[in-house]
């Protein structure tokens, strides 16, 4: 299953499907049809102003949907895989997590699992988290196959901007770089990169700003920058900047 995220479709879907478990220690009173299966399938495309498309790795983790006997805990613990991508270019991976319990007898109902996608700037699950795609579900009779859009549940769409300084500058002090920022709807900063964002003067005569955000002021006063998304239509930033001797 496809979304289009920011212009450009960025898939990764959840497939659950049941899968036999022959002598499980310890479970030989289950039958085979209690376990099941979780294929987890990413489509990065290249390098865009989509996220996750600026990630580099993500890390997804099953966590122990805890119940079991007696719902004591069944040992599961959070099982972890990780996949990589090279540089900006597409790419596509599956993983896939055995092996699962859906329910032990007729008296349990069938467990929760919790699955999160965390997307990182750097390889290996390291760096900053771009973006992250928490979901639950659960395995039901007669539904052995469950296919979920990450995408759709993931916090990595800009909703916010904003302008984080240095908001006083001196005449003396030179050129200085302005710092803005791309929050998601958990107002969490969000590792885009540079180009992702611009600038532009907006009002006043004391300085100049280049698109990159280097401020240079000329003389004292005050202006109002405007930081606003290259490609997206969030609501831009507006913020003053003063220059002082």
């Amino acid at each position: 299953m496809k979304s289009a995220v920011m212009g450009r479709t960025v898939m990764v879907s959840v497939l659950l499907a049941g899968v036999a478990l022959m002598g499980a220690s310890g479970c030989n009173a289950l039958r085979d049809d209690r376990y099941g299966a979780l294929m987890v399938n990413i489509d990065w495309p290249e390098e865009t102003r989509g996220i996750p498309s600026y990630a580099r790795s993500a890390r997804i983790i099953l966590q122990d949907p805890g119940g079991g006997f007696g719902y004591g805990g069944n040992g599961y613990g959070d099982r972890v895989q990780i996949v990589n991508r090279n540089r900006s270019s597409a790419y596509k991976d599956e993983i896939r997590f055995d092996n699962l319990i859906r329910r032990y007898d007729e008296d349990y109902p069938f467990f929760d699992h919790y699955i999160e996608v965390i997307f990182y700037t750097g390889t290996g699950g390291s760096g900053t988290v771009v973006a992250t795609a928490p979901y639950t579900f659960r395995y039901r009779e007669f539904n052995w196959n469950h296919t979920l859009n990450v995408s759709s549940y993931t916090a990595a769409e800009i909703v916010s901007l904003r302008v984080d300084g240095p908001f006083t500058v001196t005449l003396a002090g030179g050129a200085r770089s302005l710092i803005g920022t791309g929050l998601d709807r958990f107002n969490r900063n969000l590792a885009l990169p540079p180009r992702a964002l611009r600038w532009e003067l907006v009002g006043g005569d004391a300085g100049t700003i280049t698109s990159d955000g280097v401020f240079t002021p000329v003389r004292q006063g005050s202006v109002q920058v405007r930081l606003y998304e290259a490609d997206g239509s969030v609501e831009p930033a507006v913020a003053t900047i003063n220059v002082v001797p």
